[in-house]
């Protein structure tokens, strides 16, 4: 069943290419996502964010590989890995699987999740942080 928002979509992804003369990325979560960004609606780069926030890939809890390595399989537009690469290993994992560039984000900045990594990690954990 089509989208009842597929013709404005469609419509708005054609006046910005048009008027704005730029590459445009599509965010997905999956593989279809990916498909419709790219085949249908004509988008240049493909960014995994999504993958993993959605209820389809809801908390898979580490970066989706497999989706870069299909995307990267199936078309010849840069593939981003963003979400959740949480150490130097993934970067290279993503690079492996096909990854154009990668964006890391919380592993870099996220100070608080880092902190409550190396807490869960002691003898006593986080009940005693929350004392």
């Amino acid at each position: 069943m089509a989208s009842v928002w597929a013709p404005i979509l469609n419509e708005l992804v054609a006046k910005l290419k048009a008027e704005l003369k730029v590459p445009l990325m599509a965010d997905v979560a999956t593989f279809t996502q990916g498909v419709k960004a790219v085949e249908e609606l004509g988008f240049e780069l493909v960014s995994t964010t999504l993958s993993g926030y959605t209820k389809e890939t809801f908390n898979n809890g580490h970066a989706d590989f497999q989706l870069v390595e299909q995307l990267f399989r199936r078309f010849a537009v840069p593939i981003i890995c963003q979400g959740r690469l949480r150490n130097p290993e993934d970067v290279t994992r993503a690079f492996n699987c096909g990854a154009y560039t990668v964006l890391v984000g919380a592993a870099i900045t996220g100070i608080d999740w880092l902190v409550r990594k190396y807490v869960a990690a002691t003898p006593q954990g986080w009940a005693n942080w929350q004392q």
